[in-house]
């Protein structure tokens, strides 16, 4: 796996396994938010629109969950943006 970029991992101790550095967790933290962030983005439009696809919560579903990051900080923020995500996908789930 050298060389290779972890992407995000599923759960979170895999990381942990896998003996990611701190700074390593963060920066895997930090994409899996940018693209919860992304992906309630898109939900927002999609509502407004008229029209959301399973597709589209399901995915909401799983990047809810992950890496969290070392820093404590980081690990907060990434937690409220994840229970933003755990709400909207609630809320729009038949």
């Amino acid at each position: 796996m050298a060389g290779a970029e972890p992407v995000q991992c599923q759960p979170a101790i895999l990381c942990l396994e896998g003996g990611w550095t701190p700074a390593e967790r963060d920066a895997a933290a930090r994409r899996r938010a940018t693209a919860v962030l992304q992906a309630l983005e898109e939900l927002q439009l999609a509502v407004l629109a008229g029209g959301i696809e399973v597709g589209r919560l399901s995915r909401l579903a799983l990047l809810a969950e992950g890496e969290r990051g070392a820093d404590p900080v980081l690990r907060e923020i990434i937690g409220d943006i994840s229970l933003r995500a755990r709400i909207e996908v609630a809320r729009r789930t038949p």
